[in-house]
């Protein structure tokens, strides 16, 4: 038996709640530099995105862990960027958590992370669709 957590329907799910959270995170981000409110939605949100992030890294672990061959990183560049961003992004919300808020290079990070994402979708997107299809079905 397939664990749920590894399953087709468990990674689309992730996958889905990581765009749509991808979207209102920024949103929220840009909207918080007018509003103190948005800030602290943005920070809570950061918070859900970042363990979806870690939900989704664990659902791959087996092909990141092959990321470790500098042949497959050479040979898959915006994953090895996506990862590596991922940790800067990490890096940059540890330092603010321990009191070294260094908003400039998270916002840096920020910016650098969101285009990678977007480039990692792109990429990924016929995988993406694949997921949905099985034996000729939609799988709802």
């Amino acid at each position: 038996m397939e664990n749920i957590f590894l399953s087709k329907q468990a990674k689309i799910i992730v996958d889905i709640l990581l765009v749509l959270g991808f979207i209102l995170l920024r949103i929220a981000g840009h909207v918080g530099q007018i509003s103190a409110y948005w800030n602290s939605v943005h920070c809570i949100m950061g918070v859900v995105w970042f363990s979806l992030i870690i939900l989704h890294v664990a659902q791959h672990w087996r092909l990141i862990k092959s990321f470790t061959k500098k042949k497959v990183i050479l040979k898959n560049k915006i994953t090895a960027l996506t990862i590596i961003c991922f940790l800067l992004m990490f890096l940059s919300i540890i330092f603010f958590m321990i009191g070294m808020p260094l908003l400039k290079f998270h916002n840096v990070i920020g910016h650098l992370f969101i285009l990678i994402v977007i480039v990692h979708t792109i990429d990924k997107c016929k995988r993406f669709i694949a997921l949905f299809k099985s034996n000729n079905k939609v799988i709802v």
